[in-house]
């Protein structure tokens, strides 16, 4: 999934350079291209500014102004930015809109989102416990190679969820999920696979 979705294309040179500056840890100049960047409505930028202000990368943390700016990428059809104001939600217990939030990247396609969905729905995390959603969720998550959604099906098959016929299925899952964390993290610790 391309990061520059519905970007203007004249600016997309300008938000490489801007996530350059993030990652060499040039943060004054990286908040200031992007901040120029948000100004003329670009998407990524306002992601990006909220990202720095949700991790106080460069900036105070500021989760007020990383709501804001994850919000207009979000409203602009950012799936990441979705995910993330789910996980700012969720993490002040507003259950039900992280949920909304991780339906919605869900939807887009955006895998941590699906993974996050189906955990909800199989914990009843601040929301009814709903398991054929879960289990929609967490299939779709695993199916996409998602390694936490894996080992979450897994246990969930373990303590019969979706029947007692797949608690030996469960098993064999919750094995495979360890030895496929073990290998993806070693090769792409940033994996969304892993997120």
């Amino acid at each position: 999934m391309p990061l520059n979705i519905g970007e203007n294309p004249s600016q997309v040179e300008e938000i490489r350079v801007a996530s350059e500056l993030l990652h060499d840890g040039k943060y004054r100049d990286a908040y200031e291209h992007f901040l120029s960047l948000a100004q003329r409505g670009s998407t990524m930028a306002w992601f990006n500014l909220g990202w720095m202000y949700h991790t106080g990368t460069g900036v105070d943390k500021d989760l007020d102004k990383a709501k804001q700016y994850y919000q207009q990428a979000a409203d602009s059809g950012s799936p990441i930015a979705r995910h993330y104001l789910g996980t700012l939600y969720r993490a002040k217990g507003s259950f039900n809109d992280a949920l909304h939030w991780f339906e919605l990247a869900a939807k887009d396609g955006y895998l941590p989102s699906i993974y996050w969905a189906g955990s909800m729905y199989l914990l009843g995390e601040g929301i009814s416990q709903d398991v054929k959603k879960a289990e929609i969720y967490l299939r779709t998550a695993t199916e996409k190679g998602h390694v936490y959604a894996r080992r979450d099906l897994a246990l969930a098959l373990i303590k019969g969820s979706f029947g007692h016929r797949e608690i030996v299925k469960g098993v064999f899952e919750w094995l495979g999920s360890i030895i496929a964390g073990m290998r993806l993290g070693a090769r792409e610790p940033q994996s969304e696979q892993l997120m």
